[in-house]
């Protein structure tokens, strides 16, 4: 039996005591409801104090860690649980796992579920957290993070962002003005102002969902979708842009440069005071899924293409029987083949559904089943991992119709290029 690898570590503690004491500006809050009810009504403002200071403060402790505790400890994954020194982490709790470069090394981040903190271990090197990870089935060819970046409209220059506004706050100045005179309502001006803000709230500061996954990088912001597959990707940094003349203060971009002769595709993220290494870590993730990112053609390819006018459920059933089929003209696909094909994420997605659905029959064992399961949970693009999901499923229709769609998707990618 071959011995698990160990992982020299450093656990990261937090300060739990400096931890709670950073919720206490959320007091004001009870202060604030207190007062009003005696009759006070001017206390209400500290409603708004209380959220803002206390959300501030749990952020800043939340993300700087400070006076943390550094614990030399041995990590090791052994029968799907995570050792870290005398700590026990079943692997199946552990639902996000990123590398964040650091000065001396890196460190590697745990999400687990349920409220619970995650787990830091500082590590002598990305390479090593991202061994770490791919054992625990959590690296880049094996699951999709999720990240979180800023409005689009922070890639505006500044002077556009000010015409942008200037009418904006000119139509809620006229308006509760001529509210506040026709109705005679006090708070007209504060209900617009909450009105127009609800509006105009999502387009300044309606974060953009970053997720990053084997096949490719897919960005959502309100309603609008982009995906950048792994193929068109040369490479991912981060950008700092001045915010001021004397260049202090600057914001942080995730550039991606694409190799298809498009326009680079720059995704803001944060500024100096809040960013803490987070556009470094997005950076660093896609670096991560460009390694081996060149596509191969694969042996199993000529055979798991559908042939045209071929109905859908006809060629489901030769692509069950793909590998007993054999003749003059073909050779019988071997199951090495098949898995190289699914499990290659820079393949063509028709072709990975295809050998998922020519995979998927009686001899399919738990392992194996395992195998389709992560191939489908690192794939971040919405269509073909439902129909890597069906395929491990028994419903026919669900299979047809999963397949129709990344078909249709393919079709509408072509032509928009």
């Amino acid at each position: 039996m071959t011995e698990p690898t160990t992982y020299p570590v450093r656990r990261i503690r937090r300060h739990r005591a400096l931890f709670a004491l950073s919720f206490l500006p959320f007091g004001l809050i009870a202060v604030g409801v207190a007062g009003a009810l005696g009759g006070d009504g001017e206390m209400l403002m500290l409603l708004v104090h209380g959220l803002v200071l206390g959300s501030t403060s749990v952020f800043y402790v939340w993300q700087h860690n400070p006076l943390a505790r550094l614990a030399l400890a041995e990590a090791r994954v052994v029968d799907g649980v995570l050792e870290i020194g005398d700590e026990r982490h079943p692997v199946a709790a552990l639902t996000r796992g990123v590398v964040m470069p650091a000065p001396d090394g890196a460190i590697v981040r745990l999400s687990r579920a349920g409220p619970h903190l995650p787990i830091d271990l500082r590590v002598g090197s990305e390479a090593e957290g991202r061994a770490l990870l791919a054992e625990l089935e959590l690296g880049e060819q094996q699951s999709v993070v999720t990240f979180w970046g800023q409005s689009r409209i922070q890639l505006l220059e500044r002077w556009k962002l000010t015409l942008l506004l200037m009418p904006i706050m000119v139509m809620v100045l006229v308006v509760s003005a001529v509210a506040e005179r026709m109705l005679e309502f006090p708070l007209a001006f504060p209900l617009v102002m909450t009105l127009v803000g609800a509006l105009v709230a999502p387009f300044i500061v309606g974060p953009q969902r970053v997720e990053v996954g084997a096949d490719g990088v897919r960005l959502s912001w309100l309603g609008r979708r982009k995906f950048i597959p792994t193929t068109a990707i040369e490479r991912a940094f981060v950008e700092l842009v001045p915010l001021d003349a004397r260049g202090v203060q600057h914001r942080h971009r995730v550039v991606i440069e694409r190799r298809d002769g498009q326009p680079p595709v720059r995704i803001p993220i944060s500024q100096d005071q809040t960013d803490f290494g987070r556009a470094e870590t997005i950076a660093a993730r896609i670096r991560g899924i460009l390694q081996g990112r060149e596509r191969r053609v694969h042996a199993a390819s000529a055979h798991l293409r559908r042939e045209p006018r071929q109905p859908l459920s006809a060629w489901v059933k030769r692509l069950r029987g793909l590998r007993q089929q054999a003749s003059h003209r073909r050779s019988a696909v071997s199951r090495d083949a098949l898995w190289a094909t699914l499990e290659d994420a820079t393949a063509l997605p028709l072709d990975r559904a295809a050998a998922a659905v020519a995979l998927r029959d009686e001899t399919l064992a738990a392992p194996e089943r395992r195998r389709i399961e992560v191939a489908a949970r690192a794939t971040v693009a919405p269509r073909l991992r439902i129909a890597l999901e069906r395929t491990l499923e028994d419903e026919e229709e669900a299979l047809l119709e999963a397949l129709a769609d990344l078909e249709q998707e393919v079709a509408d990618e072509l032509v928009a290029s």
